[in-house]
């Protein structure tokens, strides 16, 4: 990932920044980021996976830069990981809780129609209980849920810059 200052994050949410619109910032055990979405555009149906089987270290809530390299083969994270929005090589697959920074900025985004979208959309990380199924969520109430990897839902490309102090 790209490294930014802290004084270059943008501080209005849903502000077009570096190939994508600044969705809020997420931690992770390496740091913290400013998330970016790909625009609706972006938008593809993909299945998680071919198959219903276990994907070794693809649990992290937080991580999805982690869990798309792991997942890079196939259809969803192979996606994310191909798309060069504006120029950028460095897009994945989001994790759950990156997921959920649209839904809890859903007021100064609503221009982006992240909130009145009611699809689901794939996130990279592996429901811990079972190996025949992923997380997603929708944007518009924020609802999270599991599906199987086989089944084909949207898939929205993120990237993130680790900011630096």
């Amino acid at each position: 990932s790209k490294t930014i200052t802290a004084s270059m994050i943008p501080t209005v949410i849903g502000e077009y920044f570096f190939g994508g619109y600044y969705v809020g910032n997420i931690t992770t055990p390496d740091g913290t980021y400013a998330v970016i979405f790909a625009d609706e555009e972006a938008d593809v149906l993909r299945q998680w996976k071919t198959a219903n089987t276990l994907t070794p270290g693809t649990f992290s809530d937080v991580d999805g830069w982690a869990n798309t390299h792991l997942l890079a083969a196939h259809p969803a994270a192979a996606y994310c990981h191909a798309y060069d929005g504006a120029g950028f090589d460095d897009w994945y697959l989001p994790s759950r809780q990156e997921l959920l920074l649209p839904w809890t900025n859903r007021a100064v985004l609503a221009e982006l129609n992240m909130g009145k979208n009611t699809a689901y959309v794939w996130s990279s990380t592996q429901h811990p209980s079972s190996t025949s199924y992923a997380w997603l969520r929708r944007f518009s109430d924020g609802n999270e849920n599991y599906s199987f990897k086989t089944s084909s839902y949207r898939v929205r490309p993120a990237r993130r810059l680790k900011i630096s102090i």
